[in-house]
């Protein structure tokens, strides 16, 4: 009978810790733009959040991926709108630090869309990269802009996506790598994407805009939210398995 009992302890100590999970830190929640915490009406002086470039932010509750309430950026100028809250973190060691957000974006009538709609973050001294999603020749696609062989550009890493369509965005930054994660709906796309510049924090993750002259489409953001994320060493699991199977022999010499 202690042969089982050593087993099925064991086997406990080592699914309890297959079942810890990361630990996070919230550098920024925007609780889903709602309200009291945002009004209706511009987004910049609300929460801290900054403003560049020409367009317009906006808390809005016409199209929202939950609750009541969403930002919406519109604006056509080709460079650039942005909207962020500062946090200024900088990770330890194998640190990742995750920004998350809904992203939709609308249709117009008119044949001109706007370039495209992203995740921008950057150190203190100069631009990450971006996630986002982009129009490509009619079509929206999935785009990390990052460098490639030493080039930077903007890289396709899905296709085929849809307009008025929420689809949940994560870029996992990681400075110990100088590399960037993209995931689409829980799906990586793209994986250690090279820093465009070398930092060695992140300072903030923008919303942005990259127009087009003419354009009149919007986009829009919701459950905007940035953690650092701890994720346990697989050592710790071992170690408490291990210290599991030392109780277990210590008990059977004890009561032998």
């Amino acid at each position: 009978m202690r042969k089982p009992l050593l087993a099925s302890i064991v086997t406990a100590m080592l699914f309890t810790g297959s079942s810890v999970k990361s630990v996070e830190l919230v550098l920024f929640d925007s609780g889903g733009f709602e309200s009291p915490g945002y009004g209706l009406g511009t987004l910049a002086g609300q929460n801290g959040w900054t403003s560049f470039g020409t367009g317009v932010g906006a808390v809005q509750n016409s199209i929202v991926q939950s609750g009541s309430q969403a930002v919406s950026l519109s604006g056509n100028a080709p460079s650039g709108f942005w909207e962020w809250p500062s946090f200024g973190y900088t990770p330890a060691p194998g640190e990742i630090v995750r920004a998350t957000s809904g992203l939709l974006r609308g249709s117009s009538v008119t044949a001109t869309k706007n370039f495209g709609f992203f995740f921008d973050a950057y150190g203190s001294t100069d631009e990450i990269g971006r996630i986002g999603i982009a129009e490509n020749a009619g079509t929206l696609v999935a785009v990390a802009t990052t460098t490639s062989g030493g080039v930077p550009g903007n890289y396709i890493v899905a296709s085929g996506l849809s307009y008025n369509t929420w689809y949940n965005l994560q870029m996992d930054i990681k400075v110990s790598s100088q590399t960037f994660d993209f995931y689409l709906n829980g799906t990586k796309v793209g994986s250690d994407l090279p820093f465009l510049t070398a930092q060695s924090n992140v300072t903030d993750v923008d919303l942005q805009l990259q127009g087009r002259a003419g354009a009149t489409d919007v986009g829009y953001f919701d459950n905007y939210k940035v953690v650092a994320v701890v994720v346990p060493e697989p050592g710790v699991i071992s170690l408490a398995a291990l210290g599991a199977f030392a109780l277990v022999a210590s008990r059977r010499r004890t009561f032998a």
